[in-house]
């Protein structure tokens, strides 16, 4: 049971420092976190939890016990993550871990085509073309949103269909006026500020559907 404590008290390290990424993201339009040293954080912890496991390094208050085979690939798995995220400390993507990292940068982009991040221009140009506007309300700690707008927006099926639309991606959930007139649009349009949102309207700037 010591060893199963300890081993998860390595996974909640890591847990920490993904909530404090959070609260860099939100507080600091240029995190003091960024992507490639949050990697590096957690490479550094399971890497540490890795020697543990193997026993060749102690922790002073838990007794070590028998280190088995089941134990020993524990540690394969902490040491093999931890190379994991090394490699993409460079910028490299990680697949669907990415979701969880700091943005490499906070670039708009929905199924691999450029989303405007002003509404009101957005509105505009939806008018001008006649086709409607899909508002991507999304945020710097939202896992889910990472994950639509990295694999369900760029899929073949969706991009056509949001080739015919105009696109704008909002960011609402950082300390910055811009993101918090977004999360009052957000309000005023879905009646809600959980996230991911997506709302259809109209050229008119009319509600058509939302999807939460």
């Amino acid at each position: 049971m010591e060893t199963v404590k300890a081993t998860m008290g390595f996974v909640e390290l890591m847990a920490a420092g993904k909530f404090l990424s959070n609260a860099d993201l939100v507080k600091n339009v240029e995190p003091i976190l960024p992507r490639g040293a949050f990697l590096a954080v957690w490479a550094t912890i399971g890497i540490i939890g890795a020697l543990w496991l193997f026993g060749a390094v102690r922790l002073p208050t838990v007794h070590d016990g028998q280190i088995g085979w089941l134990r020993r690939g524990f540690g394969v798995a902490f040491f093999a993550f931890s190379l994991l995220f090394l490699t993409g400390v460079d910028g490299r993507p990680l697949g669907r871990i990415e979701s969880f990292l700091p943005p490499i940068a906070m670039s708009a982009t929905s199924g691999g085509a450029t989303a405007n991040t002003d509404y009101e221009a957005s509105l505009r140009q939806a008018r001008l073309e006649g086709k409607p506007l899909l508002v991507n309300f999304t945020g710097v700690t939202c896992t889910n949103c990472r994950l639509m707008e990295r694999y369900i927006f760029p899929a073949p099926e969706v991009k056509q269909v949001l080739d015919g639309m105009v696109v704008s991606e909002l960011y609402t959930d950082r300390q910055t006026a811009g993101d918090r007139s977004n999360r009052a649009l957000q309000q005023k349009l879905g009646g809600t500020e959980a996230l991911p949102l997506y709302v259809l309207v109209d050229a008119d700037g009319k509600v058509v559907r939302k999807f939460e």
